[in-house]
C-alpha cells in the first residue's frame, strides 16, 4: 500500500467524522449552527490556499478581502426567513459592495499592476468560496412541515454524493483507466473513472438517504428516482468542481493547493467538488 494511499484511508474518515458529526447536530436538533461552523471553517481554510494558486498570475489576488466579504455572505443565510422578501436584497449588496472594496485595495496597494488580473482573481475567489459556501448553508436550512431537518439532510446527500463519486473515481481510474478525459487540465482523469464516479455517486446516494431516513425519519427522497436524479447531476457537478481546481493549480504549477492534509494536499482539494456542486444540489432540492 502506497503512503498516499494510507494517508487517504487515516486522515479521510477524520475528516468525514469532523463534517458529519457538525450536521449531525443540526439535523438531532432542528438547528443550523453545525453547517454554518463547517461552511466558515471550509472558507477559512480553503481561501488562503485558493490565494496562494493565484499569486503566479494574480500576485495581488486579495484572501483578507475574500474572507471579509465571504463570511458574512455565510451569516446572512437566516433559517426560516426568506432574504428575497426583506427590503433590501443583502446578498446583492454585499457583492456589489464587495467590488467597490477589492477595487479600492488594489489601488491604493498596487495601483495599475496587474489591475484586472488581482481584481478578477479575487471577485472570483469570492464567487468560488464565498457565494457557494452561502449556498450549502442556505440548502442546510431548507424544512418542511413535516421534516425541520430536511436540509442538514440534503446538505450531507450533497457530501456523500461528490465524495462517494470522488472515491470510485480514484479506484475505478487506477484499476481500468486508459482513456483521458480532459489531459490538458488533468492527466490523471480518466474515462474509466469517470463512469465509475457515477456509480459511486449514486450508490452514495441511496446508501447515505437509507442511512438518514434510519437514524431520523422521515425520508429525504419520496421515491427511488430522485436519489438516481440528484446522484447523476451532481456527481458530475462534482467531477467538473475537480477539473476546476485542476486548472488553478496547473496555472500555479503545483501539484496540491496546500500541504495540511496528508494524503489529499490542501484542503481546497478536499472540497473542490462541493464547491461547485453546492449551487447545483439548491437548484435540485427544489424539484426534488
Amino acid at each position: 500500500m502506497g503512503s498516499e494511499l494510507r494517508n487517504r484511508l487515516l486522515f479521510g474518515p477524520l475528516l468525514a467524522a469532523v463534517a458529519l458529526g457538525l450536521i449531525a447536530t443540526d439535523i438531532l436538533l432542528a438547528v443550523h449552527w453545525g453547517s454554518m461552523a463547517l461552511a466558515i471553517l471550509v472558507l477559512l481554510t480553503a481561501t488562503r490556499e485558493y490565494a496562494r494558486l493565484c499569486r503566479p498570475l494574480a500576485p495581488g489576488v486579495q484572501p483578507w478581502s475574500i474572507a471579509v466579504v465571504s463570511v458574512p455572505l455565510v451569516l446572512l443565510v437566516f433559517p426560516g426567513q426568506n432574504l428575497l422578501e426583506t427590503p433590501v436584497p443583502l446578498p446583492g449588496v454585499l457583492l456589489s459592495s464587495a467590488l467597490l472594496l477589492v477595487c479600492l485595495v488594489q489601488m491604493m496597494r498596487h495601483g495599475l499592476e496587474n489591475f484586472t488580473a488581482n481584481v478578477a482573481a479575487t471577485m472570483l475567489g469570492i464567487v468560488y468560496l464565498g457565494v457557494s459556501m452561502h449556498l450549502l448553508v442556505a440548502l442546510s436550512c431548507i424544512a418542511t412541515p413535516d421534516d425541520p431537518s430536511r436540509g442538514a439532510k440534503l446538505l450531507v446527500l450533497t457530501l456523500a454524493t461528490c465524495k462517494c463519486g470522488d472515491i470510485a473515481a480514484y479506484f475505478g481510474g487506477r484499476a481500468f483507466g486508459k482513456h483521458k478525459l480532459a489531459p490538458k487540465v488533468s492527466p490523471g482523469k480518466t474515462w474509466e473513472g469517470f463512469v465509475a464516479s457515477l456509480f459511486g455517486s449514486v450508490g452514495g446516494t441511496f446508501l447515505f438517504a437509507w442511512l438518514l431516513q434510519m437514524i431520523n425519519p422521515p425520508a429525504v427522497f419520496a421515491g427511488l428516482w430522485q436519489p438516481i436524479v440528484w446522484g447523476l447531476i451532481l456527481g458530475p457537478a462534482g467531477v467538473i468542481g475537480d477539473l476546476v481546481e485542476s486548472c488553478l493549480k496547473r496555472a500555479a504549477g503545483v501539484k496540491d493547493s496546500g500541504a495540511g492534509l496528508p494524503g489529499f494536499g490542501g484542503y481546497l482539494d478536499v472540497f473542490d467538488a462541493v464547491l461547485i456542486a453546492a449551487p447545483i444540489a439548491c437548484g435540485l432540492a427544489v424539484f426534488l
